[in-house]
């Protein structure tokens, strides 16, 4: 195992000729732990995340040097293949890509040879296909791609690994993302020769490089760069796979294709991703919200406190309610809403009649990102206060006078005032609590800006819940998955769309 610090990113390797595996584990007897995202073991870096992190190859230039990533490997003590992790909130979809397994006929792979008597031969058809360097006119350069029509356009690819199976051992080979179009009857004069690596007909810097294959055969694992599947997905550049080619004089290698007899020997891609989960989604022009009639779990102490925390996703800012328990005069108990000027705004009642109004100075005017927002009560401050929460700032102020326990319905992006002054938007992950969380706590639901659902909650966390909405669902009923039944029932059709969680 190998451990670098650049530019204090911490990174470590193992090298495998024959697996090229990648640990996150430092150990001889790594202890896999099911759902734990790459990891090993559950005390890897970072120590506290929930779910682990994926692992994925570094870019040329990001965090290493183009001299360091061109290096061959071996060649000087900093010349190591580095990798770094990406922080994932859950444990992604996984993917493989393998002709005639689960009936994937995806694959296309051939070779181009520049022997002048090979040069209009098209090689798509055989059982192997070759990566060989011979000084130039004797040279032999593997095309190797997958459909990947069937990865969500909007999926976040967060791992890759590419199988092959040497089937002739041979020494050093590099892939690199291919750029001019190609099929399997493509010839070296149907090309116009070997595919120049110039970032026209081929990538001027390699996705992966391996070497010393002497004498081994078998699959080897490669790990593929996140951006170059992340690119294909996105239509960012048209999926012309790879060129693979030898970089040893006269002791290339045979992979065996897509056409070998044995299906688990055919080169295989294996793709993690994760896809934006789904929010509710409000329109104001159909006046859109989900509500709750009240029942006796609404009722507040206010001795105990309260806490209503959420994320909101503005389309149009100004005037708009997101949470709350506040009808008519006599049902006025609390609600959390964007003032007229787009400052989080609440108005908390002590009598059901006559609120108090806080306008604090964060700012929910952007109508392009998620904010995390937060009300709560905190009866164990001087005179109580009232708390509101975005992106880990808050506002305070004194309510001295307790918090009324009425019988108006909940309601999310709307308020009995009018309906014209709905939330227009998204709303996702959204929580209530008869007690007043604490700051670590609230933090904790906000966890660095990435959300959590109601299954990440610790049982700590679900201490005093009334209710938590996930928010995914497509239509009808919004379940409150904390179990205590407080289903929203939906008025005006609200939809979905992607939310924060991923």
């Amino acid at each position: 195992v190998v451990l670098k610090n650049y530019q204090d990113a911490f990174v470590f390797v193992r090298e495998d000729k024959q697996a090229t595996s990648i640990y996150e584990a430092m150990t001889a007897a790594p202890l896999v732990v099911e759902g734990y995202v790459g990891g090993e073991r559950p005390s890897s870096h970072p120590n506290n995340e929930p779910k682990g992190e994926g692992i994925c190859f570094l870019a040329n230039g990001d965090l290493v040097t183009t001299s360091e990533y061109n290096a061959t490997f071996g060649s000087s003590a900093s010349a190591y293949p580095t990798f770094r992790y990406a922080r994932l909130t859950d444990v992604p979809a996984q993917v493989t890509f393998q002709d005639g397994v689960d009936g994937y006929a995806g694959t296309a792979d051939t070779y181009v040879w520049s022997l002048s008597t090979e040069q209009g031969n098209a090689r798509g058809t055989e059982t192997t296909f070759v990566a060989d360097y011979n000084s130039g006119t004797d040279e032999r350069y593997s095309l190797l791609k997958f459909d990947l029509s069937s990865i969500p356009s909007n999926a976040t690819i967060v791992g890759c690994d590419l199988y092959l199976f040497i089937d002739v051992e041979g020494q050093f080979f590099e892939l690199r993302k291919m750029y001019q179009a190609w099929d399997e009857a493509s010839t070296f004069t149907s090309l116009g020769g070997l595919p120049a690596f110039d970032d026209i007909d081929a990538a001027s810097v390699p996705d992966a490089r391996h070497g010393n294959y002497d004498t081994i055969t078998g699959a080897v694992q490669i790990k593929i760069p996140v951006a170059t599947v992340q690119d294909w997905v996105d239509g960012a550049v048209a999926n012309q796979g790879w060129v693979v080619y030898g970089t040893t004089n006269a002791d290339g290698l045979q992979f065996r294709s897509r056409q070998h007899a044995t299906a688990a020997d055919r080169p295989k891609l294996v793709v993690r991703y994760t896809v934006p989960r789904k929010a509710l989604q409000l329109a104001v022009a159909s006046n859109q919200y989900v509500s709750r009639a009240h029942d006796a779990a609404w009722n507040l102490s206010a001795a105990s406190g309260f806490t209503a925390a959420g994320w909101i996703y503005r389309d149009t800012n100004g005037l708009a309610y997101f949470a709350g328990k506040y009808a008519g005069i006599g049902m006025r108990e609390w609600n959390l809403y964007s003032g007229s000027s787009s400052f989080l705004t609440a108005r908390l009642c002590a009598d059901g009649t006559t609120p108090t109004v806080f306008t604090s100075i964060l700012s929910v005017s952007a109508t392009d990102k998620w904010y995390f927002v937060a009300l709560r009560y905190d009866p164990t401050q001087v005179g109580a206060e009232l708390i509101l929460n975005r992106d880990g700032s808050k506002d305070a102020t004194a309510h001295a006078g307790g918090i009324f326990s009425g019988t108006a319905a909940l309601r999310l992006g709307a308020s009995d005032h009018s309906l014209a002054d709905s939330h227009d938007g998204r709303m996702d992950a959204w929580g209530f609590w008869n007690r007043a969380l604490s700051d670590a706590e609230l933090e904790a639901a906000r966890n660095g800006g990435r959300g959590l659902e109601f299954r990440h909650l610790t049982a700590a966390q679900r201490n005093g819940l009334i209710a938590f909405y996930d928010l995914g669902e497509a239509s009808g009923v919004r379940a409150d998955f904390s179990g205590n039944g407080q289903h929203l029932t939906p008025i005006g059709g609200p939809t979905n769309a992607d939310g924060l969680v991923t």
